[in-house]
């Protein structure tokens, strides 16, 4: 397993591996022995492609999706459950299943290592290279910007590195919290975001 999420009602919980997704129903109350327990099998399976390999999964801020970073391409896949109440009504309608992890868009070519939802889930920052980061927008993954990286200009400076350096690649990213802004100000992407690589270092980065 590489990723668990709850819905943020507790009546689903999706479950990630490297080559499988599965969205599971919490059990109805009368039946549930505690909070946050699943029926004993899955709601929803999706099974990748043979050599496709699942590296990244995060869910959107809304729980609307899913996004996919695997070794071939970005995805974007529905995560839709029943409007109605908690748990008496968990379980997806039959007309909703098969949209379930159903593909919204695809980016293909695209390997990263590391994502993040910004600006409260409209943009995607993701890195496939350890000097640069790519925004996109969230909605049908479209570039936005690149941002250069300053650590391969940095490790000229320096002595040759040590054999056992591993090969430079950012390996997460997170966003500032936003500063408390005018009510005339409108912020319509990133400001602040902290990256780290895998030789060690942070950089804060103004985007």
């Amino acid at each position: 397993m590489i990723q668990l999420d709850y819905s943020p009602d507790s009546a689903h919980l999706l479950s990630c591996s490297a080559d499988c997704l599965q969205l599971w129903t919490a059990l109805p109350d009368a039946q549930a022995a505690h909070p946050g327990a699943m029926m004993a099998q899955p709601h929803r399976t999706l099974e990748l492609p043979r050599a496709t390999t699942l590296r990244i999964a995060k869910v959107h801020p809304a729980w609307s999706s899913v996004l996919l970073a695997t070794n071939e391409a970005l995805e974007v896949r529905e995560l839709r459950w029943s409007p109605g109440g908690r748990r008496a009504e968990a379980s997806v309608r039959d007309d909703e299943a098969s949209s379930l992890l159903s593909l919204k868009w695809r980016r293909d070519n695209l390997q990263v290592t590391a994502a993040a939802f910004t600006a409260q889930g409209n943009m995607l920052v993701v890195s496939d290279r350890g000097d640069r980061l790519l925004l996109l927008n969230y909605h049908g993954l479209q570039p936005a910007k690149v941002c250069a990286l300053p650590w391969l200009e940095w490790a000229r400076t320096l002595p040759p590195p040590d054999v056992r350096r591993p090969i430079l690649t950012v390996t997460a990213i997170t966003e500032c919290p936003d500063v408390p802004r005018s009510p005339d100000q409108s912020c319509s992407g990133p400001s602040y975001l902290a990256v780290s690589s895998s030789w060690g270092e942070v950089l804060l980065l103004n985007v």
